[in-house]
């Protein structure tokens, strides 16, 4: 390594000299060379700190998914609520004297728990089916999308399901009398033709 070196040093120059000069010229190289080497480390990090990692759950950023999973903790605590209950109906019945219609007033009452307890396991199963597909759905199509389209396209849908939802759940059926009220008119049953039915049959 030192030969490397030896052609730049001066004429006239002794050999410890030309040693010496040699010798600073290695470690300017060799410090050179590390700093480099550190600078180019130091770009590398950079550049894959800059590197956005894929989100592994994109589904708890995803209001419609939040809403199936609180769906599913809502049926689970009716179940169990209704497992209490059943429970109770039991030992109720145990305790029932014959001849006083407890025993048929309880098991009555423990039937239509069972019942009740078999629907919501029931609604359980469709929580959960619905909360696995939309959690492959989420999965999927966030990686076709980049962060912001993806955002904007969730909000979207989770603004339509939330317009299904409401209607899913508002009442099924509207009371005649009730819409004449808000509307300010008097209901006449006789010129909706409610009253000809009557009439025909005196």
């Amino acid at each position: 390594m030192l030969c490397v070196f030896y052609s730049d040093v001066p004429r006239g120059t002794n050999f410890w000299d030309k040693m010496y000069f040699n010798f600073k010229s290695f470690i300017a190289l060799k410090l050179f060379l590390c700093s480099t080497w550190n600078i180019f480390l130091v770009f590398l990090l950079i550049a894959l700190s800059g590197c956005k990692k894929d989100d592994p759950n994109p589904e708890l950023k995803d209001k419609i998914y939040l809403d199936l999973t609180n769906q599913e903790a809502i049926e689970l605590k009716k179940i169990e609520d209704s497992e209490a209950k059943i429970q109770e109906i039991l030992k109720s019945l145990e305790k029932s004297k014959p001849q006083t219609g407890d025993i048929k007033r309880n098991t009555i009452k423990l039937n239509d728990f069972k019942n009740v307890k078999i629907k919501q396991q029931q609604q359980l199963k469709m929580w959960r089916i619905l909360k696995f597909e939309r959690l492959k759905y989420v999965r999927k199509s966030r990686l076709t999308q980049d962060e912001d389209s993806w955002n904007k396209t969730s909000e979207r849908e989770f603004e339509k399901y939330y317009s299904e939802k409401k209607l899913t759940r508002s009442k099924p059926y509207w009371d005649i009398k009730d819409r004449f009220k808000e509307s300010g008119y008097r209901f006449n049953p006789t010129l909706l033709g409610e009253g000809i039915k009557t009439e025909e049959k005196k």
